[in-house]
């Protein structure tokens, strides 16, 4: 587990670097012979942005957020991800420490050697010894196993739950300020304020209005 948590976070410091090194390039914008600003090469260019930044967090969480230069939402981006799988994987091996339990007792029961509780997980290994003494000790022993493995392949389900969410809000984080990215608030841009009346509720408002100078 430790060496694939390893290969992980090499895996990621090797890819924000890469991305890191790719967006230093700036943006320049493109302008007609006319002097004109092109749109056309903005929309193409809010469009490039969105889908870069998007197919990165996609494929590494948080990356995206490195190419849209907000670096301190990489770690969270990533954490949000790699922690529920972490608590996926060992639940998974906690369940499968009841399954074996349960195997056991089931051939203790057949058996009468109570030595095959040895190969237990410590924590069903000490749960054995406190109730092997008891008259339905077994019984309620494979009970608590059967309890266990089940919450586990719940917890389970909810932990994979939790990083698909946390990782589709990193891609949408990263497509939607990839768009803002490349968004540009010039001198051009007027916002009016004026008084509205709703005839639909029937009551008055205030309308802003964003556009272009002439």
């Amino acid at each position: 587990m430790n060496k694939i948590c390893s290969t992980l976070v090499l895996f990621f410091a090797v890819s924000l670097a890469a991305v890191a090194q790719q967006n230093k390039v700036p943006v320049e914008q493109e302008h007609d012979h006319r002097g004109h600003h092109n749109h056309s090469h903005d929309q193409t260019l809010h469009k490039d942005l969105m889908d870069k930044a998007g197919w990165y967090s996609m494929i590494l969480p948080g990356a995206g957020q490195v190419y849209n230069r907000q670096y301190w939402k990489a770690p969270i981006a990533f954490a949000a991800v790699a922690i529920p799988i972490k608590l996926h994987l060992d639940f998974r091996k906690y369940r499968q420490h009841a399954q074996q339990a349960i195997e056991i007792i089931a051939d203790i029961k057949k058996t009468g050697n109570e030595q095959f509780a040895d190969n237990m997980h410590a924590d069903f290994r000490q749960k054995f010894d406190e109730l092997k003494g008891k008259p339905n000790g077994y019984d309620e022993f494979r009970d608590i196993a059967f309890r266990v493995r089940r919450d586990q392949r719940r917890y389970m389900d909810y932990s994979i739950a939790c990083a698909l969410l946390f990782w589709c809000a990193n891609i949408a984080d990263a497509t939607a300020f990839g768009h803002l990215r490349s968004f540009e608030i010039g001198d051009n841009i007027t916002l009016k304020v004026s008084p509205e009346y709703f005839h639909m509720s029937n009551t008055p408002g205030v309308k802003l209005v964003i556009g272009r100078k002439d």
